[in-house]
């Protein structure tokens, strides 16, 4: 039996030869990429699981920036109640103080209620590191010291995380630089690219500067092992990008929150600078001689001298109750206004301006105390957080592209319409040479 033959270009060809000619391209068609592999067939169970694997899993981190917002909300609104909250009672405690002041005595209230506020304010500023995992001080004399070296640990732990930001920052654009011209470069190439190498100059010029920058060190050894997958080069070469970024955005993050720590550090320092004097200087009773605590101390004795805070001194007797102090100078004050020379009633002004100071420390400045380390607690909550979402980014970039890979890979192999389509071509093949013979 013999098989029929065809004529191609003057000579024929036997049927049995275009059948083997035929074969062969099949067999081309199915060879795998590399000689050594195995022809992988298409697991339909497989690519459904890894498409579902990959689907749930971008839908599962979809809402991850809500979760953080909403954290960073909550925690912004307890800090408002809390504040809030303090604001209260300190205007309660000031209340209290202002019903006790008219009725004491200048003695009681030098004596008493003055050194009862200077503990208190003690209490405040310890009770204020206690929220920060901070130790206390024994007096604010230690206090004041210990919120001077504070701000000298806050200012070179600033100085450190700029000067960092300042090497990664620089080492960021120039592996964007590098990566954004070899890019450049696969755009206009004439013809397919088969590896990074292609193109010796720019991949050359990246690979000296990703050598340079340890982060992503492991990310260049990886891209150069896949030298045959352009694709998956160039994804490995931004994911490696992408690690350096999150990498700057971190230590912008520290840097800002190493600022604010700053910033309020020089804050709490004025503010002990302020009741307590620049230097924290004491007298032998251990009260304060500089500061508003000073100031009110000196005021209120019958040998105080006349200094720049109090040009007129009031007491003349210790024991007089505060309201009748106030009421003797505002008779003689009244009778001033014709002309006479303003001595009442310019005591009577100093009086009230060292009994507002007193109060403004009983309410106002022990406030901003806690007030300072109520908000060093939320922003050190709210820096933890906002760095959670940073690292959650990262975590989330690398799982899902190695999802997308995953599923990627599933999705190839031979499929068997693809293989059915491969003989459908061959018979279509086959039917146009034999239907265009010649006989």
């Amino acid at each position: 039996m013999f098989l029929p033959s065809t004529r191609f270009s003057g000579h024929v060809l036997p049927l049995w030869a275009l059948m083997a000619s035929i074969s062969a391209v099949l067999l081309v068609l199915l060879l795998p990429v590399s000689g050594s592999s195995q022809i992988r067939l298409h697991d339909a169970a497989k690519d459904d699981l890894a498409k579902r694997t990959r689907d749930a899993y971008a839908e599962f981190t979809k809402e991850d920036n809500t979760v953080f917002d909403k954290m960073i909300s909550n925690t912004l609104a307890l800090k408002s109640a809390t504040l809030t909250h303090l604001m209260d009672l300190n205007s309660q405690a000031r209340r209290d103080t202002i019903n006790l002041i008219p009725v004491s005595s200048w003695q009681k209230l030098r004596d008493k209620y003055v050194p009862q506020t200077q503990d208190q304010f003690l209490a405040a500023y310890n009770g204020s590191r206690l929220i920060m995992n901070l130790q206390g001080a024994v007096d604010l004399k230690k206090a004041l010291d210990q919120a001077k070296a504070e701000l000298v640990a806050r200012t070179a732990a600033k100085t450190k995380k700029n000067d960092e930001l300042n090497v990664e920052a620089p080492k960021l654009q120039s592996l964007k630089n590098s990566l954004e011209a070899l890019k450049n470069q696969i755009v206009t190439a004439p013809k397919p690219v088969k590896s990074l190498s292609d193109f010796p100059a720019q991949w050359d010029n990246l690979k000296t500067i990703w050598k340079s920058v340890t982060e992503v060190k492991e990310w260049l050894d990886a891209a150069e092992k896949a030298s045959h997958a352009p694709g998956l080069q160039l994804t490995i070469l931004d994911l490696g990008v992408q690690h350096q970024q999150f990498v700057v955005e971190r230590l912008k993050l520290q840097l800002e929150e190493e600022q604010a720590a700053e910033a309020r550090a020089k804050r709490i320092e004025h503010h002990l600078e302020l009741v307590w004097g620049p230097d924290g200087a004491t007298a032998a009773n251990g009260r304060p001689t500089a500061g508003l605590f000073g100031q009110i101390y000196r005021a209120l004795t019958t040998s105080a001298p006349e200094t720049e805070d109090l040009r007129y001194p009031f007491v003349t007797d210790e024991n007089e109750q505060v309201i009748q102090t106030i009421g003797k100078l505002a008779v003689v004050a009244e009778n001033e206004t014709d002309g006479r020379p303003l001595d009442a009633t310019m005591k009577l002004r100093d009086l009230m301006d060292v009994l507002s100071r007193y109060v403004t420390l009983v309410g106002y400045h022990q406030y901003l105390l806690l007030a300072e380390m109520i908000e060093a607690g939320v922003e050190k909550n709210l820096y933890a957080i906002r760095l959670s979402a940073i690292n959650t980014r990262e975590r989330e970039m690398l799982v899902a592209h190695g999802l997308e890979g995953l599923a990627a890979y599933h999705a190839g192999g031979l499929k068997p319409e693809e293989i059915a389509n491969f003989f459908r071509a061959a018979q279509s093949i086959a039917v146009g040479v034999l239907a265009g013979r010649v006989q």
